[in-house]
Parts: C-alpha cells; structure tokens; sequence
C-alpha cells in the first residue's frame, strides 16, 4: 500500500515546503490535503475528512478553498514551486554546457521528490483528477519545463556532447526517471544524495556519447 511505504518517511520528512506554505488554518488544510491524496487517492477523499483531520468543519475550509479540485490545484502549485525553489538553489541556468543544465534539471527534480515524497506522489499520481478548467495554469508551468528540457537537449546534440536521439523522447525518458522514483522513494535505505546523484549520473550517461 502507498500509504505504508510513505509512512516510513512521514517522521522523517516534511509533507510541503515550509517556506512556502500559508500561514494558519490554510497551510493546516493544505498539509492534512496531501497526507490525505497520497495515502488515499484524491477521487477517494472526502472535504469532510481533511476537515476533521485538520479539527474544523467543512464549512470553514470552503471559507479557504471553494472545492476540493481548487485544494488539489493548490497542492500541486506547491509542488512546482518546490522544484523550481530547487532548481533556483542548486545554481539555476548559469551555463551554456548542456550536461551541466541537465544535472541541474535532474537534481532539482529528484531533490524535490526526496525532501516532499508526499507531495511528489499527489503530483505523479492524482494530478490527473484536476478539473481541466484548473488544469491551464499548471500545464502551463509544466509545458514550460518540458520546452526548456528539450532545448537543452537539443543543444547537446547539436554540440556533439549528447547522442543524436528525438530530444522531446529524450525528455520524456528523464521524466520518467524522476516520476518512477517517486514511486519507490519511501522504502529504500539510500541516503538522499546517493539517490540524486545516482540519477543524475545515470541520465547523463543515458544522453552522452
């Protein structure tokens, strides 16, 4: 179960950014929202549940959040922000060489999903159940990683540092890596920064020639 592999990080780990979180009831809210959608799924979850997690009525969350689907786009802000908070601290794109770019890009991404596992599994796993009316900003957000990815890629093609390969599969492939993590962060006995750069290491020997 989902719920018990992200228990064995659940002492250990924060559940959102603190830096980023509201203050008060809301930040409450949003932290009891995704223990809640990681552990149970967010179509499972009811408004009354977070309620009583959190110790008020479910009239007092609407007064935060009109809807569940605005609390689930509220979460997944959050995690966009995190990687982007990441990748910012990490150095950001100071350079023209594309290998250091893509470590860049992957470090960001795996730093954030073993810093907030119960936040990376909402977003690999639930985002899929936003309303699509909520859905343009964050797509938005995501497209643009994806383009920037790809350029950079591309670029390492075009240097000769990375093989020729379709750089949009390419990215693809590197997402993959970082949303399969998510999938098995909780329960490996890998310290965080064996991992990060285990997958950073390996993404750039997938793309070097």
């Amino acid at each position: 179960m989902l719920e018990k592999k992200l228990s064995l990080r659940a002492d250990e780990r924060p559940v959102l950014p603190a830096d980023e979180l509201p203050k008060g009831t809301a930040g409450r809210i949003l932290e009891a929202a995704v223990v809640r959608f990681a552990t149970t799924g967010f179509r499972e979850t009811s408004v009354r549940e977070i309620a009583a997690d959190v110790g008020i009525n479910h009239a007092t969350l609407y007064s935060h959040f009109a809807s569940k689907d605005e609390l689930l786009l509220a979460v997944l802000m959050l995690r966009h922000r995190s990687v982007e908070q990441e990748f910012e601290l990490s150095g950001g794109p100071v350079t023209d060489d594309p290998r250091v770019r893509i470590a860049l890009f992957m470090r960001a991404g795996m730093t954030a999903v073993t810093q907030y596992p119960f936040l990376a599994a909402v977003y690999v796993n639930e985002m899929q159940w936003l309303a699509p009316e909520l859905a343009a900003p964050l797509l938005t957000l995501y497209k643009g990683i994806i383009a920037a990815t790809t350029r950079t890629i591309q670029d390492g093609i075009e240097q000769e540092r990375f093989r020729t390969v379709p750089a949009e599969l390419a990215t693809g492939a590197l997402g993959g890596l970082i949303e399969q993590a998510t999938r098995w962060v909780a329960q490996n006995s890998y310290n965080d920064e064996e991992m990060t750069e285990t997958y950073v290491d390996f993404a750039l020997k997938m793309l070097s020639k």
